[in-house]
């Protein structure tokens, strides 16, 4: 169209038009009722009928409905890209051309740069910016579309949204389970059972919990990340919790586990992983060379396979490269600048994210003091490995520390801040769950708790009652 509008005046007509829709600063999409008149005018002549009726076509059915106002929008965003792409390659090479072949008009190369930038502001402001990091917009006058929003907030106070990990007393100081879109931060030290306990909340939500779709439409998705084991890694760790919670006087060792046949134990995970309705994605990444983009783009392809992601579990976030993410020149603001970009990328679509992370190494001093308490002793401190601030970017903090006592262990849990309106109790944010000798940390969703008060105690169940004693 453009090639050929020397040739005739209402083409050149018609480029007014579309200049003017491109120099539009209002933001606001085009109507077919604004657009069709005005090339009505212009394409009155009778070799101009074919392309107005295509245009008239291309328009005027979705005139009224949302859909259409959108596609005016992107029309506009397009016609703007087009001739900002052409003048942006007229510049350049009139700037190439005189860097080139006629430096001697150059008095100074400073100033002719910072020219030659001031000239590109203009392309980077041009397009229509008020868009761009909106998330929600809503007229209060939209009666249907307020409603639907309040469908969603009537959604997530009701909990039905809102999934549970396999163990009660966790459950109770998150205030129900995990929300949808909130950013979950669990840390310990090293080899304390941070990625082990992921992995259970991860299986406990597939076994035990019904899906819940804000689009019934959509496949409810649990995804797993992995930036740390490999792939044979993790399923061997799957196939071996699960067995043994549902059989906890079977233990299962790598020799038993290299003698079960594959095909049964794919059959075994993927059935107890996807019986209550779940399609689940497992994903290993090299943490050197995938980003937040990466992140972002595999996310949106399932989106774009159909997939509604309700539960993300990234083990772990900080291991990934930082490139693209902002440094401010202080310690670990990449790494705060990683966990800003993930929040903000899950939470409009209402993923809930949890990733283990790395205790500092100034709690080990804790630790040789054989403290039994730490997680509630490191609670609010920002005792986080690498970047001491990343507690500002997340939703809910959870400290977890493996205690030995007399021969059993014990996982000790603190949760720290929590990004809700409830207010839990402070003697209810702590939990003392022990592991068992097959099986771990064994799901009581559907029988008595198995917490303790401390580490040292146990459940002795008398006579239909429930005793704690200690060693």
């Amino acid at each position: 169209l453009l090639n050929e509008v020397d040739e005739r005046d209402s083409l050149k007509e018609l480029k007014n038009i579309l200049l003017t829709m491109r120099n539009d600063t209002s933001g606001q999409p085009y109507q077919a009722s604004d657009i069709l008149p005005r090339m009505r005018l212009v394409l009155s002549n009778d070799q101009d009928e074919i392309l107005y009726e295509s245009l008239k076509e291309t328009l005027k059915p979705a005139a009224d409905s949302e859909s259409a106002r959108i596609s005016y929008y992107h029309l506009q965003n397009q016609i703007k890209s087009r001739f900002n792409i052409e003048e942006l390659e007229k510049l350049s090479k009139e700037f190439y051309h005189t860097l080139t072949f006629k430096p001697e008009n150059i008095d100074s190369v400073h100033k002719y740069v910072q020219e030659h930038i001031s000239s590109l502001e203009m392309f980077a402001n041009s397009e229509n910016i008020s868009q761009e990091g909106v998330i929600a917009r809503v007229s209060l006058d939209d009666l249907s579309k307020l409603e639907e929003l309040y469908e969603q907030v009537n959604t997530e106070a009701s909990g039905e949204s809102i999934m549970k990990c396999p163990y009660q007393d966790v459950n109770r100081f998150l205030e129900g389970g995990f929300r949808r879109g909130l950013f979950y931060l669990l840390s310990a030290l090293s080899h304390k059972g941070k990625s082990y306990f992921c992995m259970c909340c991860l299986i406990g939500i597939a076994m035990f919990q019904k899906p819940y779709l804000f689009n019934s439409d959509k496949i409810p998705t649990l995804v797993l990340i992995s930036a740390e084991n490999l792939m044979d890694d993790n399923l061997s760790k799957m196939y071996k919790t699960i067995y043994e919670w549902l059989n906890p006087s079977s233990y299962v060792g790598l020799e038993e586990l290299a003698n079960i046949p594959a095909s049964e134990k794919a059959q075994f995970v993927s059935y107890h992983m996807g019986r209550m309705g779940w399609h689940v994605e497992i994903i290993n990444v090299n943490p050197s060379e995938w980003t937040f983009r990466n992140y972002y783009n595999t996310i949106q392809e399932l989106e774009n396979a159909g997939h509604e992601i309700a539960f993300v579990l990234f083990d772990y976030l900080n291991m990934i490269s930082k490139e693209g993410c902002t440094y401010l020149g202080t310690t670990g603001s990449d790494i705060k600048n990683l966990f800003q970009r993930i929040r903000n990328f899950n939470a409009p679509r209402k993923i809930a994210f949890l990733t283990p992370h790395q205790m500092a190494t100034d709690v080990l001093n804790l630790v040789r003091d054989e403290r039994d308490d730490l997680v509630k002793l490191v609670n609010g401190g920002g005792y986080y490995a690498d970047s001491r601030k990343i507690w500002e970017e997340v939703d809910c903090e959870i400290y977890l520390h493996k205690v030995d006592v007399n021969g059993i262990s014990y996982a000790t849990i603190q949760r720290g801040k929590h990004r809700i309106s409830i207010v839990t109790p402070s003697h209810q944010t702590y939990v003392c769950l022990p592991y068992n000798r097959i099986g771990g940390l064994l799901p009581d969703l559907d029988r008595e708790s198995s917490a303790v008060t401390k580490p040292g105690a146990i459940k002795v169940f008398t006579n239909n009652t429930v005793t704690e004693g200690f060693f």
